[in-house]
């Protein structure tokens, strides 16, 4: 049973407050400047009631609207279960009228752990690069937690709602309902927090960001379950463990906010993978391994039946002892390492339905790009600009994969320089600066020509620790970077790179990379059949250009002229400069002419060969030639 509870008035006595029955309504006009009604309530759950009934009296007094204050009881109703499970501390609730009609509650308590946002419902743009999820992956991922369900309802009947430190200690928790006018006061404040121990600086690099909401889940479930079986005076052995999760979650509160806020963004963008830089101190250890015992304690209590939060999956704890490992080992001075667990669930690996019907699609689209490809080039174009088939296949190809960007940087003939060819996506600035580079950089489009793999980066943690080139000089910012190479279906060495940025933190598994490699075999047999008919018509115009050289050495009337029209055939079709000599009966060579690009060489050469030999012995480039 729990005992009564009274309520001490700050600024007025509870008498001074009228009974609901009585309460007469008042223009709000008249009521927007009154003082605030502030009252002290223990950390008991009858405290919840408490202030929700004082609400009502006090809004009622002041003539609220009704609707607004049904609004408000369940929003301070959240506020203060909040505070009851988690502060544990003294509660004093404000209530504020506000200019306009409004309502402010605010509830105050004595604890320095802050208030985690709740967590939205992951999103994304359908693609047709993501595997699908069955229907228990889909079920997990998408519904909100126990824990925080308080929060989203705050944040939907609220206008807006927040936190802020007191400077002697404790937080404040605010929302205000209906019209709001801000004054200059309510300016926004930070969390900040003092340690005893030494800090570090810690990374968590691509870690799933569906093990790190599990496990917060869980964490969340289990402490609330804790707190309100101890305060209900049930099952008194909890209190040990309510104690032990109560000092838990304090300690942890500095790395926890920060993650739990890379989580929400993460989730809010639809990011499948997350970096967390996080400041640990060094007597983490302890509170890690306080952790430990703690859930095995919790998971043995709910086999027991003690407990209605069940234990955690079996990949959830294999993740946190993994995340112990790695932070202990950073703090200890080590290197970060890249989470090596997988972002899709074991769940539904199995082929079913939807397998079939994303490989249908997946042919489909492979077939629609094949078509646009085959399609007419504009009037004007060259095949590889803005509304050329080229063009017009890679915007279907970033549709397709569901990616922000992507670039085809084409390997020249000369086998050494990287041209940034058809793009979409990518600014001028940074397209003007990686115009060309040669395939020796180091740099991840040039590894996957080189080397004729993917290279892949699923965030950019990975992409800065690999190639920190990119954080001086212009570039994008992807989450997530995938570059395959081009290599046509027909083998050989790769043309060149097909660069995507996608707009959300991921992982590749091997159908999506296969996936991804069709696509660009089909960017690159399109890329090949342009060169060999490129190629085709160069060799088809040099033939008649020889026939026509041909004709016209042959129709020469004199020695020299024969002499200039082929030296002229041969520096117009297949080099810069050409000298011709003739070797007689007896062996000696005759120099007959030359013929440059350079008229200024040229006559340089003229020089250079009619110069008398000094040194008949020595040995001669073009008299070996002619032996």
């Amino acid at each position: 049973m729990l005992g009564a509870v009274a309520g001490t008035a700050v600024n007025a006595p509870r008498s001074a407050v009228p009974p609901e029955s009585a309460a007469e309504p008042a223009h709000w006009s008249e009521q927007a400047q009154a003082e605030p009604v502030v009252v002290r309530l223990p950390p008991e759950l009858r405290s919840v009631s408490e202030a929700r009934t004082c609400l009502t009296r006090v809004a009622l007094s002041w003539g609220c609207d009704e609707e607004l204050l049904a609004d408000g009881r369940i929003v301070l109703s959240e506020l203060m279960s909040n505070g009851v499970l988690h502060a544990r501390t003294e509660l004093q609730v404000a209530i504020h009228p506000r200019p306009g009609g409004g309502l402010r509650v605010e509830v105050k308590d004595l604890s320095s752990a802050p208030v985690l946002p709740p967590l939205p419902l992951p999103g994304s743009e359908p693609n047709l690069l993501d595997r699908p999820r069955s229907g228990s992956e889909a079920h997990a991922a998408d519904l909100p937690n126990a824990t925080g369900r308080g929060l989203h309802l705050v944040s939907v009947l609220s206008t807006t709602w927040g936190w802020f430190p007191e400077a002697g200690g404790g937080k404040t928790v605010w929302a205000e309902l209906g019209p709001i006018e801000k004054s200059d006061s309510e300016a926004e404040r930070s969390y900040s927090e003092r340690s005893p121990y030494p800090l570090r600086p810690v990374r968590v690099i691509a870690a799933p960001v569906r093990l790190v909401k599990e496990s917060e889940d869980h964490f969340e479930d289990l402490f609330r379950e804790l707190q309100m079986t101890h305060l209900a005076g049930d099952h008194e052995p909890m209190g040990e463990l309510a104690a032990k999760a109560e000092m838990v979650r304090s300690r942890l509160s500095r790395m926890r906010e920060p993650a739990r806020r890379a989580l929400w963004e993460a989730m809010r963008r639809g990011d499948r993978l997350i970096d967390i830089s996080l400041i640990a101190d060094t007597g983490m250890p302890t509170v890690f391994e306080t952790t430990e015992k703690l859930l095995v304690e919790a998971t043995s209590a709910s086999l027991a039946g003690l407990l209605l939060t069940e234990g955690p999956a079996a990949e959830v704890n294999e993740w946190r002892r993994w995340l112990r490992a790695e932070l202990e080992g950073q703090i200890a001075g080590k290197p970060p390492k890249a989470c090596p667990f997988p972002v899709a669930s074991p769940l539904g690996r199995e082929r079913g339905p939807e397998w079939d019907r994303l490989d249908a699609a997946r042919r489909n689209a492979l077939a629609e790009l094949k078509a646009v490809l085959a399609g007419p080039v504009v009037a004007g174009q060259d095949g590889t600009g803005a509304g050329s088939p080229l063009s017009n296949a890679l915007e279907c190809a970033v549709t397709i994969l569901g990616a922000r960007r992507a670039v085809l940087n084409v390997l020249d003939d000369d086998s050494e320089t990287v041209h940034f060819g058809t793009s979409i996506g990518f600014s001028p600035v940074v397209a003007a600066y990686w115009g060309s580079f040669p395939v020796s950089a180091d740099l991840p489009s040039c590894e996957a020509i080189r080397t004729a793999k993917p290279v892949l980066f699923r965030t950019f943690a990975e992409l800065d620790e690999r190639y920190p080139v990119f954080l001086s000089t212009p570039a994008e910012s992807d989450p997530s970077l995938a570059c395959l190479p081009l290599v046509p279906t027909r083998g050989g060495a790769a043309l060149g790179s097909f660069v995507l940025g996608f707009p959300q933190a991921r992982d590749f598994n091997p159908a999506e990379i296969a996936f991804m490699r069709m696509i660009a075999a089909e960017l690159a047999d399109f890329i090949a059949g342009e060169r060999d008919s490129e190629a085709s018509a160069r060799a088809w115009h040099l033939e008649r250009e020889v026939e026509t050289a041909s004709a016209t050495i042959s129709a020469a009337v004199d020695k020299q002229r024969m002499v200039d029209e082929f030296l002229n055939a041969v520096v117009s079709l297949v080099a810069d400069a050409a000298s011709l000599h003739l070797l007689d009966a007896k062996g000696q060579l005759h120099y007959l002419g030359t013929k440059h690009r350079d008229a200024e060489r040229q006559r340089a050469a003229e020089a250079l060969f009619r110069r008398p030999r000094t040194a008949p012995s020595s040995p001669d480039l073009i008299g070996s030639c002619a032996a």
